[in-house]
């Protein structure tokens, strides 16, 4: 199963991503970097916790303390928020 992470929003300023950008994971693993924009190792690293799971059609929720102000499949890096769902 396919995941797209999709910048939601951005707290202060980041010098990678904009909101809208998406990395996808083809089968939940491969990175495709023509339909992915840059991809910024800090934000990466907010998503292996989940994206296995994620792909093999576990619910998304939150289960990192400073996600849990926001809804369901959503992970974090340092400034911007993505929210992850399946394709």
């Amino acid at each position: 199963m396919d995941l797209i992470i999709r910048v939601k929003e951005i707290i202060g300023y980041c010098p990678v991503y904009k909101v809208g950008d998406i990395i996808v994971l083809e089968e939940g693993y491969k990175i495709n970097p023509k339909k992915s924009s840059t991809i910024c190792m800090h934000s990466l690293a907010s998503i292996i916790p989940y994206h296995v799971a994620l792909s093999e059609g576990v619910e998304p929720r939150p289960v990192e303390k400073i996600n849990l102000k926001y809804p369901d499949g959503y992970s974090k890096c340092c400034l911007v928020l993505n929210q992850v769902h399946r394709n």
